[in-house]
């Protein structure tokens, strides 16, 4: 996953979530540029809820956060 594109590879991104480090750098620029932290800081790696879960889906959670602000 890279930019919610699907890329059909035999070796992928580890992560807790999808992996997608577009997604993710956009992430933490938005809740750093709100000093919300970073990702680790909302969506801890230890929380199972996050395990597999869609970056992009991730990405939108952060942008409500942000707008709450």
């Amino acid at each position: 996953m890279l930019g919610g594109v699907t890329f059909d590879y035999p070796r992928g991104l580890a992560g807790h979530s999808d992996g997608d480090v577009v997604a993710h750098a956009l992430i933490d620029g938005l809740l750093g540029a709100a000093n919300l932290g970073d990702i680790g800081s909302l969506f801890p790696s230890g929380d199972e809820q996050y395990r597999g879960a869609s970056s992009l889906d991730l990405l939108w959670e952060a942008y409500r956060e942000v707008r709450e602000v």
